[in-house]
């Protein structure tokens, strides 16, 4: 386990800045951007190694167009997950970040049994 200290950290969707009201307004304002950032933080946290090169997994956030998602990418290769977005499923339902985020950790976190 990597030292928290020590430990990369992904972008929390902290490259939104205080003058791109749109962005902090399409995450529900900066309130519930700061909580979004602890809940990545301690997420990333959960995170286990790149299974490619073992260097560290961040979150980061990213944009489509006014929607907003999270994947999980290694610190050092950059592989990851697909991109998880704000869309609708087929069954018509929206993900929140929330679940988003809960996703990608349980997608990044699946590992298959090696087979001799």
């Amino acid at each position: 386990m990597v030292n928290a200290k020590t430990r990369p950290h992904g972008d929390h969707f902290n490259t939104i800045r205080p003058g791109m009201h749109k962005y902090i307004e399409w995450l529900g304002g900066p309130e519930r951007l700061a909580q979004l950032q602890v809940l990545m933080d301690n997420a990333e946290q959960q995170l286990p190694a790149c299974p490619f090169c073992g260097a560290p997994t961040v979150l980061r956030g990213r944009w489509m167009y006014a929607s907003s998602g999270v994947q999980a990418e290694c610190s050092q290769c950059h592989c990851g997950t697909q991109p998880l977005f704000q869309e609708k499923t087929v069954l018509n339902r929206y993900y929140s970040l929330e679940e988003q985020i809960e996703r990608t950790v349980k997608a990044w976190s699946r590992r298959e049994e090696a087979t001799a």
